[in-house]
């Protein structure tokens, strides 16, 4: 019986006050989620409402690979290879991190802090050497943000400890905290995280990796996902959907561009469907299941095996948090000799297209009728992309595409484009973020 959540793959990180502090965070994160829900939702956790042994559970996977890349550039690996190993400010769809910086008169521009364009729950860095340029590894990371804000939180000296143990010894305390005035949006009003943890510091970013960066890539987003995904949805006709790409455009509980969102949603609700009430087991995390090591072929007599190291988390039970492709001690060999589909190693985002990210679920029969809603919003086509789709609200008309772009055949789809974030705005018009602050 679980009585209270564990850490990611059970890290040690944390002393007894700082597991007790994450283990009350995430309990809280799933009350939010329910209480969000109609009467009679099948979302439950595993401390309030424990499963019975031999519960069934659902491993639920996705491709690490941000699919909108894919969509935008389907012809060409080289540039969306290359476009997904970019620092940004500003992401594909034009969304920023929810940070703010003071712009006068009681006004608030955003603060423009980077972060990797990576929105599958995995991110990654490709570490070259200095002076030549080339490939000597090529480390990932599925580690929630929150997690690590905890961390600071609890222990600085850990997270210090941590950051120079993953990153380097150059790294130094004031690097990982906000030195001036940066803000986010809280229940009271702005919030200023002057001396708090900076989930985008250099060190996890620009010159360095440590957890995911995304603003789409938080664990509260996903426990929030999972819980709107189990109300099962009906069409105008009163059918109940089964269809990933369709349950998302008219749940909007999730990016649909993404390869991640569609299949959480689309999985839990066929659980539901099947008369089961779910949820994320313990430890609940976002995680790299695998890689794929068939495509992978390592010169020397050297293997893709030997190539690729679990740094923490648990391989054995598909709990990796982060893991680093390089080769082995001694080994004659550079990355650019590795041929991943016969091509050589140039970028991390040939591997990321053989990583498998999963969650763990758990369902437990239920009786009774789960909660059934139509649909509040529609999937549109973007014109400038008409492989990629936006969420719109249902009663709204989609923009018009032209008729001699290619579209894909409906249902093949994903969605969403988030819009622009204004560049001045005025306290009370902060946009509201999921995640810890």
């Amino acid at each position: 019986m679980t009585t209270k959540f564990s850490t990611p793959a059970f890290v040690d990180d944390l002393d007894e006050a700082g597991r007790a502090a994450w283990a009350e965070a995430l309990h809280s994160w799933f009350q939010d989620a329910a209480g969000r829900l109609p009467e009679g939702h099948r979302f439950f956790n595993v401390v309030d409402d424990p499963a019975p042994a031999g519960s069934p559970t659902a491993l639920i996977p996705w491709n690490a690979f941000p699919r909108k890349f894919t969509l935008r550039w389907p012809d060409d690996v080289e540039t969306r290879w290359r476009t997904a190993e970019t620092v940004v400010s500003r992401d594909m769809n034009d969304r920023r991190a929810g940070y703010y910086e003071p712009a006068g008169d009681g006004k608030f521009r955003n603060a423009n802090l980077p972060f990797r364009d990576q929105d599958e729950y995995c991110e990654w860095r490709c570490i070259r050497d200095p002076g030549t340029g080339r490939l000597k590894s090529i480390v990932f990371t599925c580690e929630n943000p929150e997690y690590w804000t905890t961390l600071a939180e609890q222990d600085r000296d850990k997270l210090l400890k941590l950051y120079r143990q993953l990153v380097g010894e150059q790294v130094q305390p004031e690097d990982l905290f906000f030195q001036t005035d940066i803000f986010v949006s809280g229940e009271q009003g702005p919030v200023n995280l002057r001396g708090r943890y900076n989930p985008l510091n250099k060190w996890n970013t620009t010159d360095g990796l440590v957890h995911l960066t995304h603003p789409a890539n938080s664990l509260q987003a996903e426990i929030y996902l999972a819980a709107d995904a189990t109300v099962l949805r009906t069409d105008g006709t009163g059918q109940v959907l089964t269809d990933d790409a369709r349950l998302i455009c008219c749940a909007a509980y999730g990016s649909p561009n993404r390869s991640s969102d569609p299949t959480i949603g689309g999985k839990v609700n066929e659980l539901v469907r099947n008369g089961l009430k779910v949820t994320i087991a313990d430890p609940v995390g976002l995680y790299i299941g695998e890689l794929d090591l068939a495509p992978i072929e390592v010169p020397g007599g050297a293997t893709a095996a030997d190539c690729w190291k679990v740094l923490r988390g648990r391989q054995d039970d598909r709990l990796i948090l982060r893991a680093e492709f390089s080769p082995p001690e001694g080994a004659d060999f550079e990355l650019a000799d590795v041929l991943v589909g016969g091509e050589p190693l140039r970028y991390g985002g040939q591997l990321a297209e053989l990583i498998t990210i999963v969650i763990h679920g758990v369902g437990v029969a239920s009786a009774g009728d789960a909660p059934r809603q139509g649909c509040d919003y529609k999937c549109c086509r973007v014109p400038a992309s008409p492989r990629l789709v936006s969420i719109v609200e249902i009663d709204k008309p989609c923009p018009e595409v032209p008729l001699t772009m290619e579209v894909q055949a409906e249902g093949s789809v994903l969605p969403s484009l988030t819009a622009s974030v204004a560049d001045v705005v005025s306290a009370d018009a902060l946009p509201r973020t999921v995640g810890r602050i």
